[in-house]
């Protein structure tokens, strides 16, 4: 955790002591002396200061007689320091202030090329020269206080949620001892008791005992105070104590007690059960997200069940899961091939015939009702007779693209489909894991049969028929349906079958909708997210993936995909994988990067068959 201070020696003192009483906490940026008004104006967002810090230094030692001992408030109060205010409180998970330079202090604006600057703070006895380039502006009236303090803590609660703040009364007794001004203790006592913000822990004015003053001057104390203070901050930050009423003005004694004072022995509070303040920071969008470099985002997948890389795992889905597999392969996972190539069958060959892409020669399976329809099919042992046609050669309209030259009859594709079902049996009695990647909503459809199709007729082959071929888009309802009965069907044939679910990040070619494929894409993908998250929540089996968060989520602005803002570069499959391999396989977490062939997507036609149009493409 990083402390931030935005105050005076007090808050710095005390933060000292909370970083070293607390091997968790580290030190943060530090904005000495800023009085509300000013620190009012930078949290508020505006320019901040215009004095950079030559100017500042120059000025401080034309109009200070000692610039010296001003050499802290130069660094911290110019404008290259201030200007990272913000940034400061966003990226602090624990920020101390005090109104120590409300009490008593002066401020003082200096007019450059023209423009008054945001004021600087300084003590009237140390002005050895107030030219007309220097004016003096009135001390904060109790109210002003009080007003500018809420208004400050509101803005940084709004700049960061979940950080935690601490508003430091000083201890007025110093003061007082030293003879250090009679009315700032008393505007010090007022605010103590008028002050109270929800936005902050309060900690109240203490009266001290005359053993804890220093003798370093009047407004510092011995070290044993600022543990004190420290103590009492964290264990009311971390709901060990209760917090003391900070309109009340308390003895050190009374601090010492509550201190001591366990959380058994208090009376409940109403934000005890808050369940938000227990939660790891991957639980928070600012330190889970926005906080660490995107590539350094961790955490983002919590295994549900172990996949052993002795588990018969089975790959099917839509282009993304091509990546899935290979990865899996090739960090030596258990990847089933029930239709493996012919020995003779070279590499390149083999893979355009569509052998070893999935688990078995389904091609693409875009949708669940098509997952649905393809286990019916095979379980009931019997095969569809359409067949398509391309170029006097003839295609399997439900795996368009798995024998790039077709088959010479219509009699050899319901033979080769016959045996792909086979083997798609086979498969789902063997397979541990089935891994499934959802891809699409939009789908076609043969309105007479009742059953969809990977691609559009025509754009692959065959022939459109708009009184046969129907355009369907399937919702959260009928997708979640086919999904819960996929998953129904392999239970029956295999009890002890687990599912994983991931959705492709890759983006629809083409929308039929009458609408921008941007809107079309993230309805899609909005609707097979939920699917998988209602499958994971709703059955002890079934696990998701993140993939398609990994990849499209705005955080990682777009560096995954290539050109085109489709295809998943092969650095955004290795940052994937490495985060799957990080909860099944830690020892290949660490993958070296794997050169990736372009994702066999029969979606890719639709964009050949619009060029074909636009640009005479033969």
């Amino acid at each position: 955790m990083k402390v931030a201070v935005i105050g005076s020696c007090l808050s710095a003192l005390v933060a000292k002591q909370l970083i070293l009483s607390h091997p968790q906490l580290r030190a943060g940026d530090i904005y000495y002396h800023l009085r509300s008004d000013v620190l009012l104006y930078l949290v508020s967002g505006k320019d901040g200061f215009r004095l950079g810090k030559n100017d500042l230094t120059a000025m401080v030692q034309r109009l200070f007689r000692n610039a010296d001992r001003n050499r802290i408030r130069i660094k911290m109060q110019c404008a290259e320091t201030c200007g990272r205010l913000i940034d400061s409180i966003k990226n602090s998970d624990l920020i101390l202030l005090d109104p120590n330079y409300d009490l008593g202090r002066l401020a003082f604006s200096f007019k450059n090329d023209g423009k008054w600057t945001v004021p600087y703070l300084c003590r009237a006895d140390t002005l050895a020269d107030i030219g007309p380039d220097v004016r003096t502006l009135p001390v904060l009236s109790v109210v002003d206080m009080q007003r500018n303090w809420t208004q400050i803590l509101e803005h940084i609660s709004g700049l960061n949620p979940n950080g935690r703040l601490v508003f430091l009364n000083y201890p007025a007794t110093g003061f007082a001892a030293h003879d250090y001004g009679g009315d700032r203790v008393a505007r010090a006592e007022q605010f103590a008791r008028r002050f109270d913000s929800k936005h902050a822990l309060v900690v109240p004015l203490i009266e001290l005992d005359k053993g804890s003053l220093s003798a370093k001057g009047p407004l510092y104390f011995a070290t044993p105070v600022y543990q004190l203070i420290a103590d009492y901050m964290w264990s009311a930050l971390e709901d060990d104590i209760a917090p003391l009423r900070a309109q009340e003005i308390i003895t050190e004694a009374q601090l010492k007690a509550a201190v001591a004072t366990p959380a058994a022995d208090r009376p409940p509070r109403h934000n005890e059960t808050n369940p938000y303040r227990s939660l790891p920071a991957r639980n928070f969008w600012r330190t889970a997200v926005a906080d660490p470099f995107m590539l350094s985002i961790a955490d983002l997948y919590r295994k549900k069940f172990d996949i052993s890389q002795q588990d018969r795992i089975a790959t099917c889905g839509s282009c993304f899961a091509q990546h899935i597999a290979r990865r899996l392969s090739t960090a030596g996972f258990n990847s089933l091939d029930v239709e493996p190539a012919p020995a003779d069958l070279p590499a390149e060959e083999a893979r355009a015939q569509g052998y070893g892409v999935y688990s078995a020669r389904y091609g693409n399976v875009y949708t669940p009702r098509q997952l649905d329809e393809l286990i019916t099919e095979a379980e009931a042992d019997r095969t569809l007779s359409e067949v398509w046609s391309r170029d006097g050669r003839y295609v399997d309209p439900f795996r368009p693209n798995i024998f790039e030259a077709g088959f010479a009859t219509p009699e050899e594709v319901v033979a080769a489909r016959k045996a792909h079902l086979a083997a798609v049996r086979r498969l789902l009695r063997e397979v541990d894991v089935f891994i499934f990647t959802l891809g699409l909503t939009e789908a076609w459809m043969n309105a007479k049969q009742g059953y969809v199709y990977p691609v559009c007729p025509c754009t692959t082959a065959g022939r459109f028929d708009p009184q046969e071929h129907r355009f369907v888009n399937m919702g959260f309802g009928v997708s979640y349906s086919h999904m819960a009965a996929f998953r129904a069907k392999l239970k029956a044939i295999n009890p002890a079958a687990r599912m994983l679910l991931t959705v492709s990040p890759v983006p629809l070619t083409a929308t039929a909708e009458n609408r921008h494929v941007l809107v079309s894409t993230v309805e899609s993908k909005s609707i097979l997210r939920a699917v998988a998250g209602e499958m994971q929540r709703n059955f002890a089996d079934v696990d998701y993936f993140p993939s398609y968060e990994i990849v499209a989520s705005h955080p990682f602005r777009g560096r995954f995909y290539a050109d085109n803002l489709r295809q998943v570069r092969p650095e955004g499959v290795d940052f994937v994988m490495k985060h799957f391999f990080a909860e099944h396989h830690p020892a290949q977490a660490e993958i070296a990067e794997v050169v990736e062939d372009d994702e066999f997507c029969d979606e890719a036609f639709l964009e050949l068959e619009r060029l074909k149009g636009v640009r005479g493409v033969a």
